[in-house]
């Protein structure tokens, strides 16, 4: 998915939330009235039902709800919950595990929005609270005048097992296993904006059960002015259940009180990228003494966690209690990259590292730090600071530590690296400037790299890398670029020179590239559609033979994504074409170079709605470069006739 990040020169008081593509995507489905497939067995939480039950759904249960508002539960695998549009102060949904990962349940608003507004003192800073689930989505679903279908105001979204209030729950002990969480906002929590994590402790584990939160994701969400953490995901204590395969993207956090991101105690495999956080720590006052205000007040707060990515996310700091861009515990395999941390003078009196690295008291054999093509603006002190400890098991750092392709720029005080003292890192093409301007950005903000800096093709290959901030391929030119961003000439629409029939069958290809659409840089997507939409590509003819035309110029042509429009009510599934070769001639015979992994027309489940759909059909990791001029396409024995554009994406390489 493409990320997409306010932009820093906008002004720290006017930074606007664009919402990530796949909320654009539901905004645009919702304005032509798209819903969820509607079965039987779906139920509707009304206000009415919700009073009848204080809030508190156990769906263990035959019946939902009590007296006269109580209604069946019918639910099924696939089924979906929805939330009928009200206004309340608590919701607790316990013991939904009627869905499989193939089918799971989804619960969302009907109706309007679905809004908690409440106090904290109330209900222990969660408003919504899911226990026990299994197997289900909890998104909002937008509309005319709301971008967010769920609302949580004033308090929290809480996570953990069926069992901590047993005598609301009782049953057997369920853990929360396989939960998404997407498109809600969170705002003015009392506390955390999301907390998942288990409360109880190890030894009160029912005998027999292994207590573990496993399979949590959470993307497309706006948390925004939180008095503690924005996420706060895993217990930091000891004698605690752990969470498990954590996936966190794609969402804005705004001032939030403490941590932006708190991930701890995480098994399995973890990534947390794509996210944008404008301030952090601006209320971390709060804890301690005053003097040493920084706790609590990191954008990314990290300990003990397995096999862990942290990339492509915008962290900007914005008040004197913001701390380190990121601070980190390794416990196993670590990778730090693509991440740009803007920070400057806030004023702090305590003034703190880009980075705060140490490690867990125990680590998993072979453990290692990647910090790679990271790029950290003007932090208070020093940039990357290890600690300073001797003392294996209370945080001296002994695994091996690689640091490549990072640009620290104009530190305010102290240094580039501060190393620690029982391991030597290795430092590799890194690009370490007193001042901006040394660095070679665009200026005003934008932190991409202009023509002619010292960052452009002086990086290493890094293999854990293969594309930069904005996903674009890594290298772009000659070698890696240093720092979060490569440069290259833009992405945008590749429009090929021709287009036609190969060989002697009928199949002229004319509307293939005949109404291209313009490239929203900002957005990663494609802007236009066909003026008269039920247009033919010209190629939707079983078993023949057309070409795209790159020019005498194809060796310099770089294929980054490929995209088709689909016409009107085109839902279902499409096959795509059959076969595709680059070749010096038009003929139907391959004696050229099969070109695996492209396509058109090959999505599956579009919905069917009255509006013409752009979807990508592929997105490469490394740019796919001609083998020659034409490229064949082979239609196949069953050929969709629903599109009526084709888009090439890329760019020309300098």
């Amino acid at each position: 998915m493409k990320h997409v990040v306010p932009s820093p020169s906008a002004g720290r008081s006017t930074l606007r939330f664009r919402p990530p593509p796949s909320l654009r995507s539901l905004l645009a489905l919702a304005t032509v009235g798209l819903a969820l497939p509607i079965s039987a067995a779906d139920v509707t939480l009304t206000e009415a039902l919700l009073d009848s039950v204080n809030g508190f759904v156990n769906f263990s249960k035959s019946t939902l709800g009590s007296g006269a508002n109580a209604i069946p539960n019918t639910l099924g695998p696939g089924d979906t919950v929805y939330l009928a549009a009200q206004t309340r102060q608590l919701i607790t949904l316990v013991n939904l595990t009627q869905g499989t990962a193939a089918n799971p349940i989804n619960v969302t608003n009907s109706g309007g929005p679905f809004i908690i507004d409440v106090e904290p003192d109330a209900t222990g800073h969660a408003g919504f609270r899911i226990w026990g689930v299994q197997n289900v989505h909890i998104f909002g679903t937008p509309g005319s005048g709301y971008d967010y279908g769920i609302q949580v105001r004033k308090s929290g979204v809480k996570v953990e097992d069926n069992n901590f209030h047993q005598g609301q729950v009782g049953g057997p002990f369920k853990n929360t296993i396989n939960l998404k969480i997407s498109a809600i906002e969170v705002a003015d929590a009392g506390f955390a904006g999301i907390m998942a994590k288990y409360e109880r402790t190890n030894d009160s584990v029912p005998e027999g059960e292994t207590a573990l939160l496993d399979g949590l994701e959470i993307f497309d969400c706006y948390i925004h002015d939180s008095e503690g953490e924005g996420m706060y995901i895993g217990q930091t204590g000891e004698n605690k259940p752990d969470v498990a395969n954590v996936s966190i993207h794609d969402n804005l956090l705004v001032n939030t009180g403490w941590d932006g991101i708190q991930l701890n105690r995480s098994q399995g495999n973890n990534e947390i990228y794509n996210n944008t956080i404008l301030g952090y720590g601006v209320m971390s006052y709060t804890f301690g003494d005053g003097s040493n205000y920084f706790w609590q007040g990191s954008g990314f707060s990290l300990g003990r966690i397995e096999n862990f990515k942290l990339n492509n996310n915008y962290v900007e700091a914005t008040s004197p209690y913001s701390g380190n861009g990121f601070s980190v515990s390794v416990y196993d395999d670590t990778e730090i990259y693509n991440n740009v941390f803007v920070l400057g003078d806030q004023g702090a009196a305590s003034p703190q590292p880009a980075a705060w690295i140490t490690q867990w008291s125990t680590i998993k054999a072979g453990a290692s730090l990647l910090i790679a093509n990271n790029t950290i603006i003007e932090p208070e002190h020093d940039g990357l600071r290890f600690n300073a400890s001797t003392t294996v098991g209370s945080g001296a750092v002994t695994v091996p530590v690689t640091i490549v392709n990072n640009i620290i720029a104009h530190p305010l005080a102290g240094d580039y690296v501060v190393d620690p003292p029982l391991v030597t890192p290795t430092k590799t093409t890194n690009l370490f400037v007193n001042s901006l301007a040394g660095a070679g950005f665009v200026g005003g903000g934008d932190y991409h790299l202009a023509a002619g800096s010292a960052a452009i093709d002086a990086g290493t290959t890094v293999g854990a890398v293969s594309h930069d901030f904005d996903y674009n391929a890594r290298p772009a030119g000659a070698a890696y670029d240093i720092g979060a961003y490569e440069y290259a000439t833009s992405i945008g629409v590749l429009t090929p020179a021709g287009a036609g029939q190969a060989g002697g069958a009928f199949c002229p290809a004319d509307g293939a590239f005949n109404e291209q659409p313009t490239w929203n840089s900002s957005t990663g997507e494609p802007q236009g559609i066909a003026a008269s939409p039920h247009i033919a590509t010209g190629t939707s003819y079983a078993n023949r033979f057309w070409y795209v035309d790159f020019g005498p110029n194809w060796q310099d042509i770089r294929i980054t994504q490929m995209w088709t429009r689909y016409r009107p009510f085109s839902g279902g599934d499409h096959p795509g074409f059959a076969t595709f070769w680059w070749d010096d001639d038009t003929d139907t015979t391959n004696d050229g170079t099969t070109a695996n992994g492209l396509n058109f027309a090959s999505a599956q489940d579009v919905p069917n709605v009255p509006e013409q759909l752009w979807i990508r059909d592929s997105n490469f990791g490394t740019p796919v470069v001609p083998q020659g001029r034409y490229l064949v396409v082979g239609t196949g024995a069953t050929v969709s006739w629903r599109p009526n554009e084709f888009l090439f994406v890329g760019y020309v390489a300098p």
